[in-house]
């Protein structure tokens, strides 16, 4: 490599985010670990036409108006859940809030994976997805382990009261199950990213509940 090509690659390396709007460099950073992007399922739910028209508008990476309702929306009840757990608790149950939300809301992914089977599969025509999962199938001993390191993290919260947030969460898992195999016919990557959210809220407003009735 000769001095011209290394100092090419550095501009451009350098220059990544040059070119493009302080609002989606912004928005690109807000996504990491929010799954924003995972709301394309919605726009995808909504589309018009079958199950090949819904998955074929997801690929489209900009959220639509479904899409940023339900970002917005969700982003909006998260922070107003956290608000109220910190102010109706001690500091570490917000700490473990957090910690048993994320690890619920991807457990319930984990189920999602093992228990349907993922969308683009069953048709081979269909386009690549747009955010596809890493691991689109999971064993029984895969989703036990996973299973009891979510379960193992609700010692983190104050009180045997909160070990009824799986049963909380029982409704709403089921009733995004009935969702994505009417809709979809299985999961995607974006359908496992807006799932998690949505888990993640459950934990967090069941949390909200036991903490009050206490």
């Amino acid at each position: 490599m000769d001095d011209e090509d290394l100092r090419q690659r550095l501009l451009t390396r350098d220059t990544v985010f040059m070119g493009r709007s302080p609002k989606k460099v912004l928005l690109k950073f807000s996504n990491y670990g929010k799954h924003v992007s995972g709301w394309q399922a919605a726009d995808g739910a909504v589309a018009p036409g079958d199950r090949t028209a819904k998955l074929t508008a997801m690929r489209d990476s900009r959220l639509g108006f479904a899409g940023r309702g339900g970002a917005v929306t969700m982003l909006l009840a998260r922070a107003g859940a956290l608000l109220v757990i910190s102010h109706a608790g001690p500091p570490a149950l917000l700490a473990g809030a957090l910690i048993v939300g994320h690890s619920l809301g991807r457990f319930a992914s984990a189920l999602f994976v093992f228990d349907l089977q993922y969308a683009r599969q069953a048709d081979r025509d269909l386009p690549a997805s747009g955010l596809k999962p890493a691991v689109t199938e999971m064993g029984p001993l895969d989703t036990l382990l996973a299973g009891t390191i979510a379960l193992a993290s609700l010692l983190i919260l104050p009180g045997v009261a909160y070990f009824w947030l799986p049963a909380i969460l029982l409704l709403p898992y089921l009733a995004l199950r009935v969702i994505l195999l009417r809709v979809f016919a299985g999961f995607t990557g974006d359908c496992l990213g807006a799932a998690q959210q949505i888990m993640e809220l459950g934990v967090y407003l069941g949390v909200v509940a036991v903490t009050l009735w206490l």
